[in-house]
Formats: C-alpha cells, sequence, structure tokens
C-alpha cells in the first residue's frame, strides 16, 4: 500500500464517518420505519458492488477480493445511509408542513456539570445546571424525546397533547421540525 492511498483511504473512512454520524442524527426526527434507511444502503452498495468492489484493493492493500468488497459494503452503505438520511432532513419542503398531535408521556429534567477552565488543559467543576425534556409518544407509536425550555417545561402535562410541526422530506418521508 503506498502512502498516498492511506491517505487517501483515512479521509474516505473520515468523511463516512461524519457523513454517518449526521446521518444518524438526522434518523430521530425523521418519520421512518427503522429497517429502510439500512436497506436503500445495502441496496446501493450492492448494486455497485460488481462494478467498483474490488477496486477497493489499490486503496487498502487487501490481495482477497472478498476483503475489498466487505469494506465497499461498508464504506458504501454507510455513506448512502447517512446521506440519505441527511438530504431528506435538509432538503424538507417548507410548503408541505403540516402540525400533528403527540402525547406526552414523561416528562424529565437532566442535571449536567459545568465546568471552567483553570490553565492549560486544566478543568475544574464550577456548578451545575439543568436541561428540561419530555418523551412525546408519535401517532405510529414511536417514543421521540424533546428538549423543551424551562417555562414550556412547568406547563406540560404528562398525557397531555403535544403538538409536532412535520415536513415532507426529500424522499418523501417526513422529518419532525419544532
Amino acid at each position: 500500500m503506498k502512502k498516498w492511498s492511506g491517505v487517501l483511504l483515512g479521509i474516505i473512512l473520515f468523511v463516512t464517518f461524519g457523513i454517518t454520524i449526521f446521518g444518524a442524527m438526522a434518523y430521530r426526527d425523521t418519520y421512518i420505519a427503522v429497517w429502510v434507511a439500512p436497506l436503500i444502503a445495502l441496496f446501493v452498495a450492492g448494486a455497485l458492488s460488481p462494478f467498483i468492489g474490488t477496486r477497493w484493493r489499490r486503496l487498502t492493500g487487501f490481495q482477497r477480493d472478498w476483503l475489498n468488497v466487505l469494506t465497499h459494503f461498508i464504506v458504501v452503505g454507510c455513506f448512502v445511509f447517512g446521506a440519505f438520511l441527511s438530504f431528506n432532513y435538509m432538503f424538507a419542503r417548507e410548503a408541505s408542513e403540516e402540525a400533528i398531535e403527540a402525547h406526552v408521556v414523561r416528562k424529565y429534567s437532566e442535571q449536567h456539570t459545568r465546568y471552567r477552565r483553570s490553565g492549560r488543559r486544566m478543568r475544574i467543576p464550577d456548578g451545575h445546571y439543568t436541561t428540561w425534556h419530555v418523551d412525546v409518544e408519535l401517532p405510529d407509536g414511536r417514543i421521540s424525546k424533546r428538549a423543551v425550555d424551562f417555562s414550556r417545561y412547568r406547563r406540560i402535562r404528562v398525557g397531555a397533547p403535544y403538538r409536532l410541526h412535520v415536513r415532507s422530506g426529500l424522499f418523501g418521508f417526513k422529518v419532525i421540525r419544532s
């Protein structure tokens, strides 16, 4: 494996990891079944596998084809998964916004430690701060965790309706925007 191919492989893996993380974050606010996005990613990776599955040999240095195809499925599958959910979330159509009613299942607060810098590489605990959250049950039965400000947290009761604004995403899957 040459030096440039190792650097290129590192860049590809770093970008793929970043897109996959952003896609996983967008999944939390996407109204989609659990199996749909991974199935789409595996389908695209499988469709591209005969064409570029063994060409990973230049980047990975593996001589066995099955290792290169496995690398192809992991990298391309993760990239497509993240890109699919990210684009669906980022390019949601504002004109298709509608309101849905969810119900509050649980409300709770979390206490976190605040830190201050006391010098280079030194962080000292400096008090606490609180964040407020509600768990709402969507019409399909899925539970969504939402962060709220304190004034809204005080007014919310368990079992009460909670209004969410939903838009149609780029690929037609609903995205929660509120």
